[in-house]
């Protein structure tokens, strides 16, 4: 019973969804391996092209409304059948002709920017359409499984995807051969599946009419959603806008190289920012929705220091194992580039510490203060690409991302909203950062010592690890661990 009760408390704490994150992670780590033995820097280049654009249209005309079902389904799903069948129908109706309109837009766009999209024809249009419609599907419905105690077939659909993904794109690979078509199809195909088995659990074939159309509701998506539309689209510069300007001053191979070592740090990332932000977040909304105001300050305050505690050692780590890393997991052909690695994985650090004090915003429906100092950062990084990537080359466009991301947290912090208590416990993150910097030397000393191969990045990491925990453990810093999987 002690066993269970524990094992419960891991899985709805701040950590309950990091190992799921962590095997997808690493699988999306083997992905890009392959995929850079596989495809050629111009292919893979073209690839970190076409995708971010088809996020981009998905994330300017869908995503609005995905974070706004996300944030209020839990005010609609509860015992009264009708607003259950409102809520569903509002926002599945409305994702359907988002979905048509953002097609449209993809389809016009493959053809006016060839310099993204090269030359098109039907077999590419298609896979394009699907990847855009399999994302879609990949982003909305599997986040809504999780709010509706679906929360083990989410994870195992997310595993199935990570992985039939990498096995469909060798397959077609053989198939076909290396162009990226091959990735586009496994990609559009496996999420499109996925998705269309979410729908099913989520049995919402006689819960959505559209005589159940809720004004009242869509009208709290557009509040909530309609100021994202502007985030999304500076998101998208601070992320995304580094590939088109180094393409515009070099071409397809260079973004191929800085996009494959920018996977790394952010594919670990991407594992920790949602993997301890998808396990918490439901339990800050609900208390939130409860008006229990001591539990939403408790929950945000462990929440944040739980992040510091993984992902600045994770930051750290990455920067001084930057190069062994590149060489284990991407072809030779990439690892020049492997000074992104470090670099953008402490900007990564910065970009998740922003969205817990963000979360003050979000639970109040007030994104545009959000948008406001995402568009400073944004708007600074691209005139800074612009101005310096043709003269230093794309390794500057990995600093003016982390220049970028460290002003948008600064904002964020300095206006942050005062209503819900935000603190960094000073003292404790003087003590993480200590000890991760000690980790750091202790994992350097070592690949220094040993010479640099497989081995000794191993033994660097575990002894690394080993000193991060110990110096916290000596610090005091695990005690509370007690009060994390009380409530998260």
């Amino acid at each position: 019973m002690k066993f269970l009760s524990l094992s419960k408390r891991i899985h709805n704490s701040s950590f309950g969804y990091l190992p799921v994150k962590i095997v997808e992670g690493i699988v999306g780590l083997l992905t890009i391996r392959v995929y850079t033995g596989l495809f050629s820097t111009e292919i893979y280049g073209e690839y970190q092209l076409i995708n971010p654009y088809i996020n981009i249209v998905h994330l300017l005309l869908i995503g609005w409304i995905a974070n706004a079902s996300i944030r209020y389904i839990g005010q609609y799903i509860g015992s009264d059948p009708k607003e259950r069948e409102s809520f569903f129908s509002t926002y599945f109706i409305s994702w359907f002709l988002l979905i048509i309109v953002a097609s449209l837009v993809m389809i016009v766009s493959a053809f006016l920017l060839p310099e993204v999209f090269g030359k098109m024809h039907l077999p590419l249009m298609l896979a394009i359409l699907m990847v855009l419609v399999g994302y879609s599907f990949n982003q909305n419905i599997l986040s809504l499984l999780l709010f509706v105690d679906k929360r083990g077939l989410n994870i195992v659909l997310l595993l199935t995807a990570s992985i039939g993904k990498l096995f469909l794109t060798i397959l077609i690979y053989k198939m076909i051969g290396e162009t990226v078509l091959a990735i586009l199809l496994s990609h559009g195909i496996i999420d499109t599946t996925i998705g269309l088995v979410a729908i099913k659990a989520l049995d919402i074939r006689y819960k959505v009419r559209f005589k159940s159309v809720s004004t009242e509701i869509l009208k709290t998506f557009l509040r909530y959603g309609f100021p994202l539309i502007g985030l999304t689209l500076t998101m998208s510069l601070l992320n995304f806008s580094d590939r088109y300007v180094i393409t515009f001053y070099f071409d397809k191979s260079y973004v191929g190289i800085y996009s494959a070592n920018y996977a790394l740090p952010a594919a670990i990332f991407t594992m920790i920012m949602i993997g301890m932000n998808r396990s918490y977040y439901p339990n800050l909304i609900q208390a939130y929705n409860e008006q229990d105001e001591s539990k939403v300050n408790r929950l945000l305050k462990n929440g944040t220091k739980n992040y510091i505690l993984i992902a600045l050692p994770a930051a750290v780590g990455l920067f001084v194992i930057a190069k062994p890393l590149a060489t284990l997991f991407l072809d030779n052909t990439y690892v020049g580039g492997s000074h992104v690695i470090g670099i953008i994985a402490l900007g990564m650090f910065f970009l998740g510490l922003t969205e817990y004090v963000n979360k003050g915003w979000e639970l109040k429906g007030s994104t545009i203060n959000i948008l406001r100092n995402c568009f400073i950062a944004a708007l600074f990084n691209l005139v800074l690409n612009i101005l310096f990537v043709g003269r230093y080359g794309y390794i500057f466009a990995a600093y003016t991302t982390l220049f970028a991301y460290i002003i948008y947290f600064a904002l964020s912090y300095t206006f942050r909203n005062k209503a819900i208590h935000f603190t960094l416990e000073l003292n404790a993150i003087l003590k993480i950062v200590i000890s991760a910097f000690v980790m750091g030397g202790v994992v350097k000393g070592i690949i220094v010592w040993m010479g640099y191969s497989n081995t000794s990045t191993i033994m660097g990491i575990v002894l690394g690890g080993l000193t991060y925990f110990g110096l916290l453990y000596i610090f005091g810093e695990l005690k509370y661990i007690k009060e994390i999987l009380k409530d998260g």
